[in-house]
């Protein structure tokens, strides 16, 4: 169960310093750099305007316990094909 209770999450920070969070300008590139850490061909370095979008991404990114091919395989996720061919964790109601 996802529980970070009191702990900030980036959707709240947004709302809280910006008045009109979520799909707007910030929140297309905070979706483009998470999108780039997960893969997905269109957020691809060579296609993105704004390079510094990538920054300290050894810091703040997706850490080093498994890798990004091993865990879409795990969770069932194609970012090429834009679909989730793993869905019994959901339909089964079971923890992944």
């Amino acid at each position: 169960i996802y529980v970070r209770e009191n702990k900030p999450k980036f959707w709240e920070t947004m709302h809280r310093y910006f008045k009109k969070a979520g799909h707007d300008e910030l929140g297309d590139l905070i979706l483009l750099r998470i999108k780039h850490q997960l893969g997905y061909p269109e957020a691809s370095r060579d296609l993105l305007k704004q390079p510094s979008l990538l920054d300290n991404l050894s810091i703040y990114g997706m850490g080093y316990n498994r890798s990004l091919d091993d865990y879409m395989k795990y969770a069932g996720i194609d970012v090429y094909r834009k679909e989730i061919y793993q869905t019994h964790y959901c339909e089964e109601h079971l923890m992944p």
